[in-house]
């Protein structure tokens, strides 16, 4: 209980006898930070006001991020999770909201850092689609986004890449290519290849190989390259794959 002040007694005298007593029983000898320079902050050599905030918020492990940096983050942890999400129906639901929130801080800004986010065009929604499509069917191999600078034709169709890196096709594969009607077949070993000389320049979108073997390589403009996984002597598939194509690096290691 805080004693009063007894009557006749200046607040400052009664002041200093109280503080003098609690020294005496010892009151401030263990107090967190004693004998320490005080430090509001030890990254900055500024005042910042809010600096007890802050620190207890560091001690009890918790953060507060101003709302545009709060929003970019919740973006970010959305399209790291769309993989793993269950439903294409998911998916576009999230970025449905993630656009409405979007909009609604381009139209009244909060304080603090700018929010550096534009609501998600038609088009960039079913490209988001599309990638979690491809994620969720097959395996996607590292050769995204890179131009195809040489054709090559020896019994196999080598695509070779802007690293170095290559995707040889050794079986019979399908070609499909925009406005050019149904897809072709391609016949490395008999060089009937001749309508993969489009694919000079194209540049990999992605290159799945789908659960059951299949190599499937989509190039920006609309280009898709199949090939089927090898066959045993009976016609069933479950051969190793490297028969039929496989994706390598510029050394001539595969690539997963």
């Amino acid at each position: 209980m805080t004693e009063r002040k007894p009557p006749g007694v200046s607040f400052e005298s009664f002041v200093d006898q109280q503080i003098r007593e609690a020294e005496r029983r010892g009151d401030f000898a263990a107090l967190p930070g004693a004998g320490k320079p005080f430090a509001p902050d030890d990254d900055s050599t500024t005042y910042d006001e809010n600096w007890w905030i802050k620190r207890k918020m560091a001690r009890e492990g918790l953060s507060v991020l101003p709302p545009s940096l709060a929003l970019r983050k919740e973006v970010e942890d959305a399209f790291a999770a769309f993989p793993r999400t269950a439903s294409e129906h998911t998916v576009r639901r999230v970025l449905t909201e993630l656009n409405d929130r979007i909009r609604d801080m381009m139209f009244k800004p909060p304080p603090g850092p700018p929010l550096g986010l534009k609501p998600y065009t038609a088009e960039e929604i079913e490209q988001v689609v599309r990638q979690w499509r491809i994620d969720r069917q097959g395996r996607r191999l590292p050769v995204t986004g890179l131009a195809v600078r040489q054709v090559r034709v020896d019994r196999r169709l080598t695509l070779v890449l802007d690293t170095g890196a290559q995707i040889v096709v050794a079986g019979p594969a399908r070609l499909a290519l925009p406005d050019s009607g149904p897809e072709t077949v391609l016949a490395p070993a008999a060089q009937q290849v001749a309508a993969a000389l489009a694919l000079f320049g194209a540049e990999t979108d992605s290159a799945v190989v789908r659960p059951d073997g299949r190599l499937v390589v989509e190039f920006a403009g609309g280009a898709r390259l199949t090939v089927p996984p090898a066959q045993d002597a009976s016609g069933a598939s479950g051969a190793s794959n490297g028969a039929a194509w496989s994706v390598l690096d510029a050394d001539g290691n595969p690539l997963t």
